[in-house]
């Protein structure tokens, strides 16, 4: 019986547990787009998106559920953008400001 219970809870953990995967923020999936809307961690230190390998989102662009490691090159008319580019400071438009004097 005592060999019963720890099995069940090895099996409650796995299913719990998801494979995490960790990309470059310029790998060009659904997960590293500022136009997807779905569960993701940005480090940005590191540059990183971290998801759950079987995440979905939304793809605001095309309004139609995207896996976040859907690859760009596999979508007609893809306008995928870099999470970063909505900084201030990535933007060519305001960073020639900081040259004003």
């Amino acid at each position: 019986m005592n060999n019963t219970n720890n099995t069940n809870n090895t099996n409650n953990t796995k299913t719990k547990n998801k494979d995490v995967v960790f990309l470059p923020a310029e790998t060009e999936v659904c997960a590293t787009c500022s136009y997807w809307d779905g569960e993701r961690k940005v480090d940005e230190d590191l540059k990183l998106v971290i998801i759950n390998a079987d995440q979905q989102g939304t793809c605001l662009v095309k309004d139609q559920s995207k896996l976040a490691l859907f690859p760009k090159h596999l979508e007609y008319n893809c306008l995928w953008e870099d999470l970063h580019t909505t900084n201030e400071e990535n933007h060519s438009c305001c960073s020639n400001k900081k040259s004003d004097k």
